[in-house]
């Protein structure tokens, strides 16, 4: 498994179902190793699972690669050819499978598959930016032996809004695979504390409006939109209504906009920036809060959409690809225009104020989830999959 990691350190949600994957992929009797880029937060993660891992130390060569200096650029494309000659060695030595994740992993693991004579997985994890398949997607989809994507929202955006001569050679071998997640984790934590216990622990009131906001915070996970935008116009209607941001900073421009946006608003008393937290911080906050809201401009599937549900609480959430079929609109929360924070502060409003409300949906939140992104059905899935391009 191929990833390039960047000068962010931390891991967020396609890291850890990729984590879980293989995880669950060993434990059914197959070996994984991963090619990573930096020795950062990954390899810790990879080393508490006990997944075997190798770093070619690259750091990430894409990132500016357009203003980079030549010199640079030749540094740049020398770690790429780095990373594809590791993966070639793999390959020499037994490896039967190449399984890259996004482009930037793609394009460090292909050659190296290829010329070592195996398949290549095409792994993809989020909507483009423009939420449109771009050139290099579709380059990567015809090359690749399979295109997975995380969920079929994702997969008919990367097929219906590429090129049309290009869908013919790639429909039949792109395929949605959901995200697995293993509850078991989850449900022990449930049993463990209560929610009362995590207030307590958190510094919560017993009686405060909370809704959480977990991801990287930068300008797709939408945080100033809703800080500007959505937040203002519910506490007019709950005053005491908090909401807590549990994530790192990926864009420190854009985080101190964040700040600078709450304080200019005097919403001080209502938003918590929490930073970046370990599982079991980020489990705590999720057994404490009411429900989860989520702004995202672009998703692929949202893994913190699912994890709080499985906790039982509702989301609100932006209509967009992935999180269509995380959240089931009116069923385990609500689906809002992308453009509509207004209704997302109505949305907001109603689950603030009705207990009975939120307890409906959070049951049936926490049954959904289960029955639908569990790590068996993934694990089984990739099986499959690998068994199918392997020839049986």
């Amino acid at each position: 498994m191929v990833l390039v990691r960047s000068d962010v350190r931390e891991l967020y949600g396609g890291e850890k179902s990729t984590i879980a994957t293989a995880a669950g992929l060993v434990e059914r009797g197959w070996r994984t190793r991963f090619l990573t880029t930096s020795e950062d937060d990954l390899v810790g993660e990879l080393d508490a699972a006990g997944l075997e891992h190798e770093v070619i130390a690259v750091g990430d060569p894409f990132t500016g690669f357009r203003d980079a200096p030549l010199r640079d650029k030749a540094r740049r494309l020398l770690g790429i050819v780095r990373v594809n000659a590791a993966v070639y060695r793999r390959v020499r030595g037994g490896a039967r499978v190449v399984h890259t994740i996004a482009i930037p992993g793609f394009i460090c693991g292909w050659l190296g598959g290829r010329l070592g004579g195996v398949p290549v997985i095409y792994h993809v994890r989020s909507a483009s930016m423009n939420r449109r398949t771009r050139g290099l997607e579709e380059v990567a989809m015809l090359l690749a032996s399979r295109t997975v994507a995380v969920s079929r929202s994702l997969r008919d955006q990367l097929l219906d809004t590429g090129r049309r001569y290009v869908k013919p050679f790639i429909q039949g071998r792109v395929l949605a695979i959901y995200n697995g997640f293993d509850f078991v984790e989850i449900d022990a934590t449930l049993a463990r504390e209560s929610r009362a216990a995590a207030r307590v622990a958190l510094g919560v009131p017993a009686d405060r409006p909370t809704a959480l906001h977990v991801g990287g915070i930068f300008r797709d996970k939408g945080q100033l939109a809703v800080i500007e935008g959505m937040l203002p116009a519910v506490v007019a209607e709950v005053p005491d209504f908090h909401l807590t941001f549990v994530g790192g900073v990926k864009d420190a421009d854009y985080e101190r906009r964040c700040r600078e946006a709450v304080v200019r608003l005097g919403l001080s008393r209502n938003v918590t920036f929490a930073g970046y937290l370990t599982k079991s911080g980020v489990y705590r906050w999720y057994r404490a809060a009411d429900f989860l809201v989520l702004p995202s401009e672009r998703e692929g599937l949202p893994r913190c959409a699912v994890e709080a549900q499985a906790f039982g609480l509702p989301v609100v959430a932006t209509a967009i690809v992935g999180s269509v079929e995380a959240v089931r609109d009116g069923e385990t929360g609500q689906l809002v225009p992308l453009d509509r924070l207004d209704d997302m502060a109505r949305a907001c409003v109603r689950l603030a104020t009705d207990e009975s409300l939120r307890r409906r949906l959070g049951r049936a939140a926490a049954a959904h989830v289960r029955a639908s992104f569990g790590l068996e059905r993934n694990v089984r899935a990739f099986e499959s999959l690998y068994r199918d391009i392997l020839g049986g």
